[in-house]
């Protein structure tokens, strides 16, 4: 599998905002399966304990090692800095009156994610049903 993945040629290395206001930086093939592990508390020890509140920054790049490079810069201080201000400007330009094009696709992508977390939700409860009934005699 490992093998399979470095053959890839999309990489993407993303930032989450988390909910004590942290940035958590990560590199994947594939975001919205990354997204939807971070949600579920799958993702990463730090995303497990810090809940992820939004998806704010995507990079592509043309190879796993790119990735993992741009992840590195992305993780010093200067590259925090540069996330922090992005984020700071997407919440801005997402709530400055008027501006209906970037809300609107931010309240779509939001959308799109609140209805991931509930099946997520929706499939957990269903398999710990189905555990449970296997378990009884």
């Amino acid at each position: 599998m490992a093998t399979k993945l470095k053959n890839k040629t999309n990489w993407y290395v993303y930032a989450i905002e988390c909910e004590n206001n942290s940035v958590y930086i990560g590199q994947t093939h594939d975001v919205m399966n990354r997204w939807r592990q971070h949600l579920s508390g799958r993702g990463a020890e730090w995303t497990k304990k810090y809940k992820p509140v939004r998806l704010f920054y995507t990079e592509r790049l043309n190879s796993l090692k790119k990735a993992m490079s741009r992840e590195k810069e992305l993780k010093t201080s200067t590259g925090r800095r540069m996330l922090k201000k992005k984020l700071l400007d997407y919440l801005g330009s997402n709530l400055s009156a008027g501006q209906a094009g970037a809300g609107e696709q931010a309240e779509e992508l939001l959308r799109r994610i609140l209805e991931e977390k509930t099946k997520l939700e929706a499939g957990k409860k269903a398999n710990k049903k189905k555990r449970l009934q296997n378990t009884r005699f």
